[in-house]
């Protein structure tokens, strides 16, 4: 069988010791910074995530705005092209008012200028009738 003297007992104690003075000095220590790098890890890694989180909310917030004065640059350029066209019809009815107003005042024109040419063409046409006759006749 297995015979047990003082030497395997003191091996024994040794390696208890020695396993006792590295878990002291070297286990202890190291896991303890394990422990640490895995909090910085962890924490890290939710710091990363909430930044990727506020990022996409600043986004979207972005993305919204952009869409809104999207929006409010179409309606207003289509309020622009409104007035716009408003106003192009409001000065067509006015210049053609104006000319139809220009035509009718040259037609008064033309009738009143007719009338007297007619009256100047009466009193002419009986001078030179008479004329006519004067010649004729003697």
């Amino acid at each position: 069988m297995l015979d047990i003297d003082i030497s395997s007992v003191v091996i024994f104690s040794m390696v208890w010791l020695l396993l006792f003075v590295l878990k002291k000095i070297f286990f202890n220590p190291l896991q303890k910074v394990r422990a640490e790098r895995a909090a910085l890890i962890n924490q890290n890694k939710m710091a990363a995530a909430k930044s990727q989180e506020d990022y996409e909310h600043a986004l979207s917030e972005i993305e919204e705005q952009i869409k809104k004065t999207r929006m409010d640059a179409v309606a207003s350029r289509n309020t622009l092209e409104k007035d716009a066209q408003e106003k192009r019809e409001k000065l067509i009815a006015d210049v053609s008012m104006e000319s139809k107003k220009m035509v009718e005042k040259g037609k008064a024109d033309l009738e009143e200028q007719m009338k007297i040419l007619f009256k100047e063409m009466e009193t002419k046409s009986e001078t030179f009738a008479k004329n006519i006759e004067k010649r004729l006749l003697h």
